[in-house]
C-alpha cells in the first residue's frame, strides 16, 4: 500500500501493482470502502481511464449500498488510441505475443484481484468484476477465465460482451464491424470472416456465458443504446436462465432509458447485485 485516507463514511487506500521479478510491469490500484463494515462485497473496475464513468457521485452510489469499490486504467497496461495498433506495456515486455487488448485488461483485472485478495488490512466478502462498454467485455473475460470472481456485471458491453451474435436489432454494431473499427481489442484470428460466420452461427457469447453458471451475472442495458445490442443482450439473457434454474436471483438483467453512459442509477443497481449474492 502506498497511500491510505480515513474520512467519516469512507476509507481510501491507494496500492502499487507488481508484476514479476524483478518487476517487469506496474500500475496504481485504487479502493474506497464504506467506513466500519467488515469484509464488504467488492466491485473491481478496469475503467479508471474514463472520469465519466468512475467519478465520485459513482463511488458514493457504491460505498453508500455498504459495498467497497476498486479500479485501476487499463490503458496504463495496453493502449487504446485511434490508431488501433497493439501497443502498451504488456505488448512491449512481451512482443512475441500478438495481445489482443480485451485479453490484457481481462489479466489486469485478474492480477488486480490477485493483489486485492493479498491485501492483510483490506478483506473483502463477494468479489465481483464490473465494466463499462469496453470494459465490460473484459470484465466478461475475467470472470469466465477465473473463478476468482464470484460475480460479473456488464454495463452495455454490446457485440464481444453480452449481447447475442445472432440476434441482432437494426442499428446494433455487428461482429464484422466491431473486427473491422477495433481490431487491437480482439485476437488477429478474428479478422477472419469464416471464424466470424462460425461464431455467428455458434452463437459464441451464449456457450461462454452458460460457463459462468451458477455464479452472478448481472447485464445491465440502455434500450435506447441501439449500437450495444438491446435486442441482443435481451435474447441472450433469455437464453440464458435455463442455466441459473437453481439460482435464479444470480441472473439479472436490468433495462433502461438514457444512453451508452454508465449512470449513478446503473452503479447503484450494481452494488445492489453484490448484494444480494
Amino acid at each position: 500500500m502506498s497511500h491510505q485516507l480515513h474520512q467519516s463514511d469512507r476509507i481510501w487506500s491507494q496500492w502499487q501493482v507488481r508484476v514479476g521479478q524483478p518487476t517487469w510491469l506496474t500500475w496504481t490500484l485504487h479502493r474506497v470502502d464504506p467506513a466500519g463494515v467488515f469484509c464488504p462485497p467488492l466491485l473491481l473496475s478496469p475503467d479508471g481511464c474514463w472520469p465519466h464513468v468512475l467519478h465520485s457521485d459513482a463511488m458514493a452510489a457504491v460505498v453508500g449500498q455498504g459495498v467497497a469499490l476498486a479500479w485501476f486504467n487499463r490503458t496504463e497496461l495496453a493502449f487504446d488510441a485511434p490508431s488501433c495498433t497493439r501497443q502498451g506495456p504488456v505488448q512491449d515486455r512481451w512482443p512475441e505475443v500478438p495481445w489482443s487488448a480485451l485479453s490484457v485488461w481481462a489479466w489486469g483485472l485478474m492480477t488486480c484481484a490477485n493483489a486485492l485478495s493479498q491485501a492483510e488490512d483490506r478483506g473483502f466478502g463477494k468479489l465481483g468484476a464490473v465494466g463499462h462498454s469496453r470494459g465490460g467485455k473484459a470484465a466478461l473475460l475475467a470472470a469466465l477465465l477465473n473463478q476468482r470472481f464470484d460475480a460479473v456485471v456488464a454495463h452495455n458491453s454490446g457485440t464481444g460482451g453480452a449481447a447475442s451474435l445472432r440476434v441482432v436489432g437494426e442499428g446494433s454494431e455487428t461482429l464484422q464491424q466491431l473486427a473491422e473499427r477495433y481490431p487491437h481489442w480482439l485476437a488477429p484470428t478474428a479478422a477472419d470472416l469464416r471464424m466470424q460466420q462460425q461464431w455467428v452461427d455458434e452463437d459464441a457469447p451464449l456457450p461462454w456465458l452458460a460457463n459462468l453458471a451458477p455464479r452472478g451475472l448481472c447485464v445491465l442495458q440502455a434500450e435506447d443504446d441501439l449500437w450495444a445490442n438491446p435486442e441482443g443482450t435481451r435474447h441472450l439473457v433469455e437464453s440464458l436462465k435455463p442455466m441459473w434454474h437453481t439460482h435464479p436471483h444470480r441472473l439479472c438483467r436490468i433495462a433502461r432509458a438514457g444512453g451508452h453512459a454508465m449512470t449513478t442509477s446503473d452503479w447503484q443497481q450494481a452494488a445492489r447485485f453484490m448484494k444480494r449474492l
